[in-house]
């Protein structure tokens, strides 16, 4: 290695003794022929100079060069070199320092093998909005990367950054982004967290080199809150026939909850668990194979509900598979009644055959009910008994979720319920967070603060389900949870009797569905102090139980009240931030950095349920004052070039991550790749520039008007997909 003039100070003090022997100059930064492994070990980041770069430095992470930094000719960078910076060994934490002696721009640039999104290394705080991310958008301000399949985060602090490029790019085998920085005297600190969620938030069994959750999106319908435990094949039947026409705006599951199976689990004494959810009762005289066949003719992909609980005293009485106290006497624990032990024996008996009867019969999509209970009340009962081990209980319950997953397949979408249980996570798809969902406010306030709780999970440990939205309820509530479950990315299930979507409730879900797959762009540990509760007391206005039974005395911008959504796909860039009463709140101005959004740029903002437009010029969003579970829904598009830009629609609340699957823009036109069905008529809003607002089109019918300050483009499909171009 050649000596450098500019080779950076590493700061250290340490002074060196025989016992303690630095190691020379030119060995400190060579490079070393790491491996790259898939399970990214938690060990340092190395520093060494970069490869064919004058005067540049990498951290080389995993055998990869994940950061390099390259400074101005002449300029001598501080350095904190190795293990100098190691923190904490378990959970392993690496902070790296850079500083210069003179004030100069340095450009930092993240490359990787793997997938990598820009995360905020922290939850929202009062007055930020909660991140969320569809694509792979670059967020102003948001000073952390994830890379998933590592279980990676990497976060910079101390020095003004600014991103070049609005989106993380994948060019090839490598993923990369870069900023630059105001550098100078303060340092810049870079902290390096491997196994940030398995180890620093402690969820163990996430191992994303193994299994990661599904992140498909999926909406769909459920019998539960429509009919409960007293559904019949003519309600499904009935149901798959009124819901088709939502086949072409999204809806591609139905779920058969309870009530299908025998009443009693197992049948009778000497029989197996399997036969109760196999061998239905007499309200569906046509069975599983009639079941599927309706779904499907409905041209839905069908899902099924099942449940842990063993309810058959005789039976359990009789069998050898249930938890005993010492005197032989039936374990009986809350919910759960009877405790299947889920010994490797039993599960191969009792709980193989029926999940993979399942997958056979065609059902591509299961809930798996009661796990909390089976941990909570049954498995650890014993643990309180002194029967059994903590550490046994949590094997055999994790035991019973794999058996599960395994007989199933990888490609069955599995849903735990209901709780957030570690068990789950590196088995299951996604997981209920709030408790059964109704038509009444406690339970639409649940979904709302148990969504903004465990949102930095959000399809990385799994998908959350807020459970469905009743959307029979009132109206506004229902605007309101139909808006933020689509955004945010939840399993978006709807729960009602068809007769209940009367024209406006059915126009509110055709502009929500199909659900996204957004992701958390936020993490951080979770804040387990507010109340979870969806109880209201009855005996004081609803307003006023609302503040108490969430602990929120801020009407303004409290946490789960504003989110900020950030896209990037098909060309496009643009930010949908949700404003939702979770209590009664006042009109504010919400500067546009609480959104992560340059308060220095000149933006076109979209209201979706007004379908009203104007700009943003002086770095902040106004609200109007919402009452009680209202919402205020717009999105917010970079105008700031003079380009004409698509700026909203009328087809879906996300302002159009659904329709629009292209969008070209030049001085002198706007071109837009457009997906629907034959029929459909949608509305889209575009700041103009200097468009004149001629269109021609392919695949659809299309007109223009300019109203507003916008152009409004009217599009009539004729085919599925369309092309349209603005001039």
């Amino acid at each position: 290695m050649a000596e450098n003039s500019n080779r950076p100070d590493s700061g250290s003090q340490v002074v060196s003794s025989a016992a303690m022997v630095p190691p020379p100059v030119l060995r400190m930064y060579e490079r070393r022929p790491y491996v790259t492994r898939p399970d990214a070990p938690a060990t340092h980041a190395r520093l060494c100079e970069a490869e064919g770069d004058e005067n540049a430095y990498c951290l080389n992470f995993n055998g990869v060069d994940l950061i390099t930094m390259r400074f101005p000719k002449n300029v001598k960078p501080g350095l904190r070199a190795h293990s100098d910076g190691d923190f904490q060994s378990q959970p392993f934490i690496q902070q790296f320092q850079m500083w210069l002696n003179e004030d100069a721009a340095v450009e930092v640039e993240f490359r990787a093998p793997v997938e990598m999104w820009n995360m905020r290394p922290r939850r929202a705080e009062a007055g930020e909005a909660i991140l969320g991310q569809t694509g792979y958008p670059l967020m102003f301000g948001v000073n952390g990367l994830y890379l998933p399949d590592w279980d990676l985060l990497v976060s910079w602090h101390g020095l003004p950054f600014e991103w070049r490029g609005r989106e993380i790019v994948k060019s090839g085998e490598v993923w990369h982004a870069s900023l630059m920085l105001k550098a100078g005297r303060r340092p810049w600190v870079v902290l390096i967290r491997p196994h940030y969620y398995s180890e620093h938030l402690g969820y163990a069994t996430h191992q994303p080199w193994r299994f990661r959750p599904n992140p498909k999106a999926v909406t769909g319908w459920c019998s539960w809150e429509a009919y409960h435990s007293d559904v019949t094949q003519a309600d499904i039947e009935r149901t798959a026939k009124a819901l088709r026409p939502l086949r072409d705006y999204g809806m591609e599951y139905m779920q058969l909850d309870d009530g299908y199976q025998t009443e009693l689990v197992p049948p009778a004494p000497g029989h197996d668990v399997p036969e109760s959810w196999l061998n239905l009762n007499g309200r569906f005289p046509g069975g599983h194979e009639a079941i599927v066949k309706v779904m499907r003719d409905g041209g839905f992909q069908p899902g099924i509900w099942t449940n842990a609980t063993i309810n058959n005293e005789p039976a359990a009485e009789a069998s050898a598979f249930c938890l005993r106290k010492e005197d032989g006497s039936l374990i009986r624990g809350d919910w759960i009644q009877y405790v299947m032990d889920c010994t490797d024996e039993t599960l191969a008996r009792q709980v193989t055959p029926y999940y993979r009867a399942f997958r056979e019969l065609g059902y591509r999509y299961v809930k798996s009910d009661a796990l909390r209970h089976l941990i909570y009340d049954g498995l650890q009962e014993a643990v309180r008994l002194g029967l059994m081990e903590p550490e046994i209980a949590r094997a055999r319950h994790r035991a019973y979720l794999e058996a599960a997953r395994q007989a199933l397949g990888w490609d069955t979408y599995y849903l735990s319920c209901w709780g957030v249980l570690t068990s789950s996570i590196g088995v299951c798809d996604a997981m209920r967070v709030a408790t059964d969902a109704n038509p009444s406010w406690g339970a639409y306030s649940m979904q709302l603060r148990e969504t903004a709780r465990w949102y930095f999970a959000q399809r990385v440990l799994f998908t959350l389900d807020p459970d469905h939205v009743c959307v029979r309820g009132e109206l506004k509530w229902v605007r309101m949870m139909l808006s933020l479950v689509s955004l945010t990315g939840g399993l978006f299930m709807v729960s009602d009797k068809a007769e209940d979507y009367d024209p406006v409730r059915l126009e509110m879900m055709k502009k929500t569905m199909p659900g996204l797959n957004t992701r958390a762009a936020e993490t951080g540990p979770i804040d387990y102090a507010s109340p979870a509760c969806a109880r209201m007391a009855k005996d004081i206005p609803l307003e006023e139980a609302s503040r108490l039974m969430s602990h929120i005395d801020d009407d303004e911008a409290p946490f789960s009240s504003l989110w900020s959504i950030h896209f990037a796909q098909n060309g496009r860039c643009w930010t949908v931030v949700q404003r939702a009463a979770a209590v009664p709140l006042k009109a504010v101005r919400v500067p546009l950095d609480r959104l992560a959004l340059d308060p220095a740029r000149r933006y076109c903002a979209f209201d979706f349920w007004t379908q009203q437009g104007g700009l943003v010029e002086d770095g902040a969003l106004e609200f109007g004052a919402l009452a009680l579970g209202d919402t205020s829904v717009v999105a917010l598009t970079d105008i700031t070039s003079g380009l004409p830009l698509l700026v909203g629609s009328d087809r879906h609340v996300s302002m159009d991550a659904v329709s629009v699957t292209g969008h070209q823009a030049t001085a002198r036109a706007l071109s837009l790749s457009l997906k629907g069905f034959k029929g459909l008529e949608a509305r889209y809003a575009v700041w103009p520039g200097a468009l004149k607002g001629e269109a021609r089109s392919e695949g659809a019918q299309a007109s223009v008007e300019r109203r507003d300050g916008l152009l409004w483009l009217t599009v009539r499909f004729a085919e599925e997909e369309a092309a349209v171009t603005i001039e």
